[in-house]
């Protein structure tokens, strides 16, 4: 079920498009706030009057977690207009580290990547291919043959590590505001947007916000 509340930003960038769980993969209406979370990070849209989204199983409570961090009085300030971010190397997503622009069935083998000997029988890898059954052909333009490349993965804000991504998504949002909490940052917006992100712990991987 797709909601119709309209947000003055992206709420899929919050949201985890690989998830096969409808809460993590798309926005959701629950308690009268448009949700989106991949369970790192949460943002909500007031959505007064709308009907709680209908799916198989129960929504999580991600307004209970964002109201609640955000009670109390906080020192806001703009969003930062540019951040120091800290690349990691990534495997090419076009070519899948490959490193070719497409690939062929081997012609010698016929896509098989064995050969069998004409005298005994035994079957060999094909030397063509190496036993894979396709051949790499010209360069990949993603990444110029050379199958990874750096991407920002993390940044810093006032002191807080995020994913890069969470950045880029939270930028997004018109007039933003943000304040620290003490595993991550609060964020708050015009048009009654407010939001959580969970900060990077050592061993690289976020806390959840989802209950």
């Amino acid at each position: 079920m797709e909601t119709t509340v309209l947000a003055p930003f992206d709420v899929q960038l919050f949201c985890d498009d690989s998830s096969t769980r409808y809460v993590l993969g798309n926005p959701f209406v629950k308690r009268g706030w448009l949700c989106g979370t991949d369970g790192a990070i949460a943002v909500l849209v007031a959505a007064p009057g709308e009907l709680d989204t209908v799916v198989d199983g129960k929504l999580p409570d991600v307004p209970g977690v964002v109201l609640l961090h955000h009670e109390g009085n906080h020192q806001w300030r703009p969003w930062p207009e540019s951040v120091q971010t800290v690349d990691t190397d990534q495997e090419c997503l076009k070519c899948q580290g490959g490193g070719f622009a497409h690939v062929k069935d081997c012609e010698e083998c016929n896509g098989r990547g064995e050969l069998k000997c004409s005298e005994c029988g035994h079957e060999y890898d094909c030397k063509d291919c190496q036993g894979e059954g396709t051949i790499g052909c010209g360069k990949c333009p993603a990444c110029n043959g050379q199958k990874h490349f750096m991407q920002p993965y993390s940044c810093e804000v006032s002191g807080r590590q995020i994913k890069a991504k969470y950045e880029r998504a939270i930028r997004s949002i018109p007039g933003v505001e943000f304040t620290l909490m003490e595993n991550g940052i609060l964020f708050r917006a015009p048009g009654d947007v407010r939001g959580i992100v969970m900060a990077l712990c050592e061993r690289g991987s976020n806390d959840e916000v989802e209950r």
